[in-house]
């Protein structure tokens, strides 16, 4: 599909999108910050999962292998804080980390 397939709010978010992943709760975030609708918002996000361009799992497992990878890597704990705060869910965070 090309962008010009692409109603409005799926536009803004293959904009957010472009460049790398990033977690649902920041994509709600910034459509919300740009005057979307709870309800656009919610059809977006299912929209992008069904094209498989919203993984929050992936998003949390390319973050863990990126910090495991320096150079004294990122303990659990750090990665656990880092991935709470990017609105993760637990149950992805554990999946991930163990």
């Amino acid at each position: 599909m090309t962008r010009d397939n692409l109603t409005p709010i799926q536009s803004a978010l293959a904009t957010l999108l472009a460049g790398h992943d990033k977690p649902e709760s920041v994509l709600r975030e910034r459509l919300a910050a740009a005057g979307w609708s709870t309800e656009a918002i919610d059809e977006a996000i299912v929209w992008g999962r069904s094209r498989k361009w919203i993984d929050d799992h992936r998003v949390a497992d390319q973050l863990v292998r990126r910090r495991l990878d320096r150079r004294p890597p990122a303990s659990r704990a750090m990665l656990h804080l880092e991935l709470t705060e990017k609105g993760i869910a637990e149950e992805i965070i554990q999946r991930v980390l163990d």
